[in-house]
């Protein structure tokens, strides 16, 4: 039975996506795209958790981090399915033998759309490039805002384990650049990526 929440896209966007605040500086967190080192950096520089629907728009500088979608897809899906061995079993066979026709949403795998609906185009977007050019770029938009980040805290990378990273380029490898299903279903995603990148060519 579907529980009475009300406005089911509403209430994901207010009660579920995570933010972090600093002054006028609210960080909005998209699972994958690098969202447990900035949150452990947000988090052990004091910075304030809210919801999403008290984000000011008007007066509060909102940002995140974004990659290629089909990567952050497969990142996504191998989080949720290397450490859950029957669900792996279950599920990896149907990629195998249906990859131009699967895709599978989970936790770590949902649209940016969903997470942040049509506040999207509102948000600075940095892109994941590398890691260092992006810790570059944000600490800089920090300082222009008048916020200082202490980088020397017990901040680390999630750095995964060769299996994990074997699983992911064998998960890449068979979805290649993914199946109709995922561009109709992650199409306003690949359009704010490709935006990003096009915004960021512009300025360089």
């Amino acid at each position: 039975m579907i529980p009475n929440i009300g406005n089911v896209e509403s209430f994901w966007l207010n009660e579920v996506t995570e933010c972090y605040k600093k002054n006028n500086l609210i960080y909005v967190r998209i699972l994958k795209n690098a969202s447990t080192f900035y949150t452990n950096l947000f988090i052990n520089n004091e910075w304030d958790a809210i919801k999403f629907k008290d984000i000011d728009w008007e007066r509060n500088q909102v940002f995140s981090f974004i990659q290629d979608p089909v990567v952050r897809y497969c990142k996504g899906i191998t989080e949720d399915l290397y450490q859950n061995e029957p669900l792996k079993e279950k599920i990896v066979p149907v990629i195998k033998d249906h990859p131009v026709d699967t895709v599978i949403l989970t936790y770590h795998t949902l649209p940016i759309s969903l997470l942040c609906g049509e506040h999207m185009y509102k948000i600075k977007w940095f892109t994941l490039d590398s890691d260092a050019v992006s810790t570059q770029q944000l600490d800089s938009f920090c300082k222009q805002h008048h916020v200082s980040l202490d980088w020397s805290r017990d901040v680390h990378w999630n750095v995964s384990k060769f299996e994990k990273i074997n699983f992911f380029n064998n998960l890449k490898f068979l979805l290649g650049n993914a199946n109709h299903i995922f561009w109709k279903l992650f199409a306003k995603d690949i359009d704010l990526y490709n935006y990003v990148c096009n915004q960021k060519n512009i300025s360089n």
